[in-house]
């Protein structure tokens, strides 16, 4: 335990002192990894999906802010949907524009999830999303993350149904945009992962906010039972044949994943707890003090050992 505090205060003193050079990194990073992700789905733009101009963009993204990478990451969906048709572009474009709207109303410092979503889903470790959103962020970042399970699923099924999208008869237009919206409305899957999402996130935020000892990993568990529950009910209502075992190795890998992380975050030392009361003119003031684990890097000792030389005689 020592030593992975020892790492974490390690990692955030070097984040501190480069962060200038980090957050580039980590947009760049995660701007790239989108890109592949939606080129591996949606190639159908020949230059979009050069490498060469994915690297370019990913690099832009890199010094624009959050909000503006997720727009290019966002515009460059558009793009590879325009190749395939203009209905799929169209109705990729109405969905970014209402995602923005609801985005920058509710949630406007939530850009990453929007992004980390569709990642996610890629990894096969969805899970991970609602318990960190439960865990570390607030109730209104819920609408980032349903538009990112959102605009997953539409991904999914344009890369799925191509053939049927990519035909150019003038009296199709109509149809392709109603068997896209269609299709995404009467989707179960995707209805039941927003459901259970959104009661994960929520009920894991509610029980972190509870004042109680080992609160953290407690929301932790309560969170990895609803959206099991939640999602085993689910399924056995409407009779879908996703694979239950494949869930639950998947949920695993998500809870001790997410466990690790809050490691990092949020270790503290219940045994050491204090209760502090004071009072001004209008009020007394009960506080629960919780100290954060700490440990001190461990002191290195050299110590040189030089052979001893031999007397001349």
């Amino acid at each position: 335990m020592s030593g992975l505090l020892e790492l974490r205060d390690k990692l955030k003193a070097f984040f501190v002192q480069n962060e200038i050079y980090v957050m580039p990194v980590l947009k760049f990073a995660l701007a790239i990894t989108v890109m592949f992700a939606i080129n591996m789905k949606l190639g159908y733009m020949s230059v979009l999906g050069n490498p060469v101009v994915i690297f370019a963009l990913a690099l832009i993204c890199g010094f624009l802010p959050l909000n503006a990478a997720v727009a290019v990451s966002c515009l460059y969906l558009v793009g590879n949907s325009y190749a395939l048709s203009m209905e799929t572009a169209a109705v990729a474009l109405v969905l970014i524009l209402l995602m923005f709207l609801l985005y920058f109303r509710f949630a406007p410092k939530d850009a990453h999830i929007v992004l980390l979503v569709p990642i996610a889903f890629l990894l096969k470790i969805p899970y991970v999303v609602p318990l960190l959103v439960g865990l570390m962020a607030s109730p209104a970042s819920v609408v980032s993350m349903m538009f990112g399970i959102i605009i997953y699923y539409f991904v999914v099924f344009v890369s799925n149904n191509a053939g049927a999208l990519a035909s150019t008869a003038d009296s199709d237009i109509v149809s392709k945009i109603t068997l896209i919206v269609e299709n995404l409305l009467a989707n179960k899957m995707m209805l039941l992962i927003l459901v259970a999402f959104v009661a994960t996130a929520l009920v894991t935020y509610l029980v972190r906010r509870l004042n109680i000892d080992y609160v953290w990993n407690t929301a932790l568990i309560v969170g990895i039972l609803t959206n099991l529950l939640v999602l085993l009910v689910g399924q056995f209502m409407l009779n879908t044949t996703d694979s239950i075992v494949g869930m639950l190795i998947s949920m695993a890998i998500s809870g001790a994943l997410v466990f690790a992380m809050q490691l990092f975050a949020f270790s503290v030392d219940y045994t050491r707890t204090e209760y502090v009361q004071f009072e001004d003119d209008e009020y007394y003031y009960y506080v629960k003090a919780v100290p954060k684990m700490t440990v001190s890097a461990s002191a290195k000792k050299v110590q040189r050992i030089n052979p001893q030389k031999k007397e001349r005689r």
